[in-house]
């Protein structure tokens, strides 16, 4: 009855594609060395959390977005997603890059930088409470919205 959907589908996806200039990106990097995971524990002295060491296991980072191709210019945005030496390094400079808001370093102790949502957004993980596996998410304009977890 609909033998018709599986060759139009492909057409009008590509049609689509064409007019909007629009093409989804996953881009996932390869598995992390175990020592590179311990590093960055050991750096952090903080345990990452475990859904994030499982994806580390899998993917050492990771960017998920789209890409728009308009007047003949293209730009990229999305989501992207830290791997192990990238997850220490942020983390150990985030108090530097927040320091010309006025936040004082003890009021990121024991949060750790997963991810970066672009335009300075950074999804932080709160380690005192990682059974809760918290998450807090800072906007470009430095006011913390709470996903699973109270200020």
């Amino acid at each position: 009855m609909f033998e018709w959907l599986d060759d139009r589908v492909p057409a009008a996806e590509a049609k689509s594609q064409r007019i909007t200039g629009i093409e989804f990106v996953c881009d996932l990097r390869s598995a992390a060395p175990e020592a590179d995971v311990e590093s960055c524990e050991e750096r952090l002295q903080r345990f990452l959390p475990d859904s994030y060491r499982t994806f580390l296991s899998l993917h050492d980072g990771a960017f998920i977005g789209v890409e728009t191709a308009l007047a003949g210019m293209t730009s990229t945005s999305g989501f992207l997603i830290f791997g192990a030496r990238e997850t220490a390094e942020r983390t150990v400079t985030l108090a530097d890059d927040l320091a010309p808001f006025g936040l004082p370093p003890s009021a990121l102790a024991g949060l750790i930088v997963l991810a970066d949502y672009g335009n300075s957004d950074v999804c932080l993980f709160d380690a005192r409470r990682q059974r809760a596996e918290s998450t807090r998410c800072w906007t470009a304009s430095m006011k913390p919205s709470v996903r699973g977890a109270s200020w």
